[in-house]
């Protein structure tokens, strides 16, 4: 399961010239992005409660002080058991909210997103069990305010409504975001999940720590969580987690000059100055014809 960043461009677009424009972006700051895909599979020895590995965190956000916070928790259930021949088991995956000291927070949304397997029945009779979906696009729909479709698809996701939880957390109290989530459920095996949201500490300071558990007979249950738990590990490879100075969001000016050669309709040329956008180039420029 690839990022999938939220990244809002805003135009201003005023014409069109033959050489293709670069595009070069500006933070929008307003706020902090949390973000976690790292380890991008989760494995028994990242988990709370593993039944042969010390407790551990999968990423620490410590001290937080007032600001507004968007994030994505994204991740896969690597899980295994036999000494790793098996396949694993159920998971969950969750947000830890504690207050250092006494504090006001204000969850203004937060989505949750697995998949999951579906049981098909063909016109020949025949029948299948699994998942036909490859992406977590429902709450990433929900995330964003809009309705999203797979290209090509047969799936409308369409953008549910987040009434916004305000919580005034004592010193030392602790709360689960899974609580907020009407969506949350456990995590299949091999199966990707998102936890996608915005989260606005108005006052305190407090601990905004993700945590995976072996999931139990009753969802949600945090009775084996433990606070001394192990740092989240960092593990050197094409997957990221960290915190940036800005909300996911993106600004550009561009200015063309349009002229009789430009047709109706036609897209205009540009040059987008991402190093990873994406793994077939190998060059930080690409001009790209179906953006603008």
């Amino acid at each position: 399961m690839k990022k999938l960043l939220a990244v809002i461009i805003i135009l201003c677009a005023v014409g069109v010239s033959a050489s293709a424009a670069d595009i070069k972006f500006t933070p929008e700051g307003g706020g902090k992005w949390i973000y976690c895909n790292n380890n991008e599979g989760i494995r028994n020895r990242d988990l709370m409660n593993s039944d042969s590995d010390p407790a551990t965190y999968i990423m620490n956000n410590e001290d937080l002080e007032p600001d507004l916070y968007d994030f994505l928790i994204c991740h896969i259930n690597g899980t295994d058991t036999d000494g790793g021949k098996g396949k694993g088991y159920n998971i969950e995956l969750d947000m830890e909210i504690t207050a250092v000291e006494d504090s006001e927070v204000t969850i203004n949304k937060a989505f949750f997103d697995t998949l999951y397997d579906e049981a098909f029945i063909y016109g020949d009779g025949k029948w299948e069990n699994a998942s036909h979906k490859f992406s977590c696009l429902q709450g990433l729909a929900s995330y964003l305010g809009v309705n999203l479709c797979e290209l090509n698809g047969s799936w409308m996701y369409g953008a549910k409504p987040y009434e916004p939880v305000t919580l005034n957390l004592k010193q030392g109290e602790t709360v689960w975001l899974s609580k907020f989530m009407e969506d949350y459920t456990t995590v299949g095996f091999g199966k990707p999940v998102q936890i996608m949201g915005e989260l606005l500490l108005k006052s305190g300071k407090i601990n905004f720590n993700v945590a995976a558990f072996k999931a139990g007979d009753r969802l949600g249950d945090r009775t084996s969580f433990n606070p001394d738990a192990a740092f989240g590990k960092y593990a050197y490879c094409r997957t990221q987690k960290g915190i940036a100075d800005s909300l996911p969001k993106v600004n550009t000016y561009l200015e063309y000059t349009i002229d009789d050669t430009v047709k109706d309709g036609d897209y205009i040329r540009n040059t987008v100055c991402i190093k990873y956008l994406s793994y077939q180039i190998t060059s930080a420029r690409n001009t790209r014809y179906d953006w603008i």
